[in-house]
């Protein structure tokens, strides 16, 4: 460790996808001069600039790392409701940072090891043998509230605990435009066509490398046809009966929100 990573800061400290916390009623991440005072190794250490006025950094530990006395594992999903929004986007950084660093340790081009560029942008990685510089990649991907006639169309992924339902979303293609994206995803995903598409907003996702930009659309018909891929079921929904859904800071949220309190004025 360095120097200043001997003074006191903040840890975001995962073990597989579980970050170390600390707390009750108020949750934070751990407040520490080094992780071996609480009996942990930790790994790839990555400064994050400053959190609550303290450095912060991020790290890695044994997937079977014991929990220290006083503190607990836990996943990201849902922090922002539990801990707050400030706590999130920084455990957010700190994934992000990590994912960054365990996928660039090698030159792209060359294929030689790869090292830290301080005098870049932040987190850049400059080739040791070609001097080839890598820098963050985000992964675009279109979230879209997707209406016909006052009702919403809401989804369960496979990925989601049955009873969940979302917005749906997808990746962009390297070819299309972020229209082209919502066209594309909402015909494979849910068989619907799409016009009218509006803005409505864009908000980072570093779980690992999203970058989420959020749309609101009619369908020209209400016949669904699910991929039965990603989509286990979709269905439409009236403000009155909305199902179990993202709730928190995320942009998925605030679209459902935005949906009800414009058919409620709620």
């Amino acid at each position: 460790m360095t120097d200043e990573q001997t003074q006191p800061g903040y840890w975001f400290i995962f073990s597989g996808p579980k970050m170390l916390l600390r707390g009750g009623d108020n949750i934070e991440a751990p407040l520490l001069a080094d992780p071996a005072d609480i009996g942990l190794e930790v790994r790839n250490v990555l400064p994050l600039g400053q959190y609550q006025g303290q450095p912060a950094y991020a790290a890695q530990t044994a997937g079977d790392a014991p929990k220290p006395e006083g503190y607990f594992w836990r996943i990201l999903l849902g922090l922002d409701i539990k801990a707050g929004p400030e706590l999130f986007w920084k455990a957010g950084d700190a994934l992000y940072a990590l994912h960054w660093h365990k996928r660039s340790r090698f030159c792209g081009v060359c294929g030689s090891p790869a090292e830290s560029a301080p005098d870049e942008e932040p987190m850049t990685k400059r080739c040791t043998k070609c001097g080839a510089l890598r820098f963050p990649r985000l992964s675009p991907a279109v979230i879209v509230a997707i209406e016909h006639n006052g009702r919403l169309l809401l989804a369960n992924n496979r990925r989601h605990p049955q009873g969940f339902y979302s917005v749906l979303a997808g990746f962009v293609g390297p070819s299309e435009s972020l229209e082209d994206a919502v066209r594309r995803e909402m015909k494979e995903e849910v068989g619907l066509d799409v016009i009218d598409i509006r803005y409505f907003g864009s908000q980072p996702w570093p779980f690992p490398d999203s970058l989420m930009v959020a749309f609101q659309c009619r369908a020209v018909d209400d016949k669904i046809t699910v991929d039965g891929d990603e989509i286990q079921e979709a269905a439409w929904f009236t403000p009155d009966n909305i199902p179990l859904r993202p709730f928190g800071v995320s942009v998925a949220a605030r679209l459902v929100e935005d949906y009800i309190a414009r058919h409620t004025g709620k």
